[in-house]
């Protein structure tokens, strides 16, 4: 008899967290999108949504190499548009021994960032980052990025600030 109580009970109290799930912050019900709403899922369906997701991979895996030389002529086109004098590199990439493109870069030295440019950089982080909770709230998401870019600029300050001397990279890499 008590586990029959149990269970019942449990199955109400299921029942109600389920309930809960489908209620909004006012308690009024939640309903479905109406784009959802007529969305019925058949295997013809489910099979045609996998095909289209397997051709555009496919499609954009054969793409890469012309979408790299696009870049690689929109990059000689600025820099020869902006009196840069260097030239653009198309770098090898390849990912496993099947799909192989170039990206393009500027033939130019990077050196280590020097102590002024890391502050300027690192005060201009924070002026971003504060300035982030100034903005109104109808901008939320941009918000949000902002501050993910503020974050990612932040860890990269740190590094550079540790450990510039064994930063094993250059322009091109």
């Amino acid at each position: 008899m008590y586990s029959s109580t149990s269970n019942l009970e449990a199955a109400d109290s299921a029942h109600e967290i389920g309930a809960l799930s489908r209620r909004g912050w006012r308690g009024g019900i939640i309903t479905p999108h109406r784009a959802l709403v007529r969305l019925h899922l058949g295997p013809g369906r489910i099979a045609e949504s996998v095909l289209l997701a397997f051709g555009a991979t496919i499609g954009w895996i054969l793409a890469l190499p012309a979408i790299g030389r696009l870049w690689g002529d929109i990059f000689t086109f600025w820099a020869r548009h902006l009196g840069m004098k260097t030239e653009v590199l198309m770098v090898p990439q390849g990912w496993g021994n099947h799909i192989h493109f170039s990206l393009p870069c500027f033939a130019v030295a990077a050196g280590p960032a020097t102590g002024m440019v890391w502050w300027v950089t690192a005060i201009l982080t924070l002026l971003c980052f504060v300035g982030s909770f100034f903005l109104p709230e109808d901008v939320l998401p941009w918000m949000y990025l902002l501050r993910g870019f503020c974050l990612l600029q932040a860890t990269a300050l740190g590094y550079l600030a540790l450990a510039s001397a064994r930063f094993p990279h250059d322009l091109p890499g």
